[in-house]
């Protein structure tokens, strides 16, 4: 089992094709960890937090999760899950999407 923890600050600049820009500075904070659950069987995850610290009600996060099973020599089955929230969306675009996956990995 590994866990890693994280801080620090996050910059980011649009230009827009209205001819608008936009320039935020965010607060960062994140988790990942490793699990080992089995010699072929692992679990990863990782949490993601951005605070816009010019705008506080501006914030922006994710999860990531990825449950890997090695069948056969270098081939594994990965079930993978996305989750991101953004308050600051274009009108009209969903704040939250959520995406489940199923693939094929082949490690070389």
């Amino acid at each position: 089992f590994v866990l890693d923890l994280e801080g620090g600050l996050d910059y980011q600049s649009q230009n827009r094709t209205d001819d608008t820009t936009s320039q935020s500075i965010y607060g960062r904070l994140a988790e990942n960890f490793t699990w080992k659950l089995r010699k072929n069987l692992s679990f990863t995850q990782k949490l993601e937090f951005y605070q816009d610290l010019e705008q506080t009600s501006q914030y922006r996060g994710g999860f990531h999760a990825n449950l890997s099973y090695g069948f056969w020599q270098n081939l594994t089955l990965n079930l993978m899950a996305d989750d991101n929230y953004n308050t600051d969306t274009a009108p009209g675009v969903n704040r939250n999407t959520f995406e489940l996956r199923l693939t094929l990995g082949v490690t070389f």
